[in-house]
């Protein structure tokens, strides 16, 4: 009956190997590191792009409000030529006045906004090249991953059929204390170095040593310190 143990626990051995390799590829860290500088790429993109949104927007309002006191003071100066009395003349030259300084520092901003502009257009453009190369990356990074994972699934589906036909063979009184055991101390079926058993580690007695030593040949002995099952 252990061989069909001694068998399973190999098993389980290699497919908790298998699935921590899966978890541990490193063409995992390869294609997450690939996949957070397309992100981070974008990001940078959508950043440059929603401002270059707001300066074109800043662009037309002060082309728009420019243009409307352009029409302002051209009838205010009209006006201006027309009136006598000096009140009224004075509050025109003052409104006059206001707007003028309004429609210079239109024109400010508006120089601003373009230099902005041209700048970032700039670094846009820039930017972009790296687009191409980053996405190939990450392209390449994923391909390789699922090979990785494929190849692995593979070989886990292989040892997942292997344990299946084992433990067809393995009677449920058994199988169902090695499980319980397994899932208690990982390791379930040991042997003995000398008078140790390795599971634990501890030292046999004479006495304990020779109830294993006069056991059947496929008879296991609970290892008194450890529970596990000591095979000669």
């Amino acid at each position: 009956m252990m061989q069909p143990l001694l068998e399973l626990q190999d098993l389980d051995t290699a497919r908790d190997r298998l699935l921590h390799r899966l978890g541990h590829l490193e063409e995992l860290a390869v294609a997450a590191g690939a996949r957070e500088q397309l992100i981070d790429w974008e990001r940078v993109a959508r950043s440059l792009a929603d401002r270059l949104a707001q300066l074109h927007s800043t662009i037309v309002e002060v082309e728009q409000e420019s243009a409307e006191i352009d029409t302002a003071l051209e009838r205010l100066t009209g006006q201006l030529r027309q009136v006598i009395a000096v009140r009224e003349a004075e509050a025109l030259q003052h409104e006059i006045a206001e707007l003028g300084q309004r429609r210079s520092a239109l024109d400010d901003d508006g120089l601003a906004a373009l230099e902005e502009q041209a700048e970032l257009e700039a670094q846009m453009s820039q930017h972009a090249t790296a687009e191409v190369s980053l996405r190939q990356g990450l392209e390449e990074a994923d391909h390789a991953l699922a090979i990785a994972q494929s190849d692995l699934e593979s070989e886990l589906a292989r040892v997942d059929a292997q344990r299946l036909q084992v433990r067809g063979g393995v009677e449920s009184g058994w199988l169902d204390r090695y499980e319980r055991l397994r899932a208690q101390l990982g390791v379930v079926v040991v042997r003995l170095e000398g008078a140790e058993c390795v599971g634990c580690p501890f030292q046999l007695s004479p006495g304990e040593l020779q109830v294993v030593r006069d056991a059947p040949g496929d008879a296991p002995i609970d290892c008194p310190q450890c529970g596990r099952l000591i095979v000669k």
